[in-house]
């Protein structure tokens, strides 16, 4: 599914619809967490899930930086803020993050891809 929701984004024009370009950018990332900690048989559910995900990134997927953790947190609070508040994402802030979301979604692509596979 998020490489379909990927095809979509690159798709989108980014002027009209920056805002739900990066969220969805956030989702893809949330799905592949949530895929990678589903084949270590960890689950996040309910209220604070997100949060919880982003904690066992920071546990169980070694090849992420505490940078990277923290910048999939702050897309989480992005994420948040467009959901809860109404928040709208300027082009250049979408911009100034895109080629370093592309990067984790690889990163995590690559990552449940491979414990899929050990998992099979």
């Amino acid at each position: 599914m998020s490489q379909i929701t990927l095809a979509r984004i690159h798709e989108t024009d980014p002027e009209k619809y920056s805002t739900n370009i990066l969220r969805d950018y956030y989702e893809i990332l949330r799905e592949l967490i949530t895929c990678i900690a589903l084949l270590d048989g960890f689950k996040a559910v309910g209220e604070g899930a997100h949060r919880t995900l982003i904690h066992f990134m920071r546990r169980y997927i070694p090849p992420l930086a505490e940078h990277d953790i923290q910048f999939m947190n702050s897309l989480r609070d992005i994420r948040n803020e467009i959901a809860y508040d109404g928040l709208c994402i300027a082009t250049d802030i979408l911009e100034e993050r895109r080629e370093r979301i592309e990067q984790l979604i690889a990163i995590l692509s690559g990552l449940a891809e491979e414990r899929g596979r050990e998992k099979s």
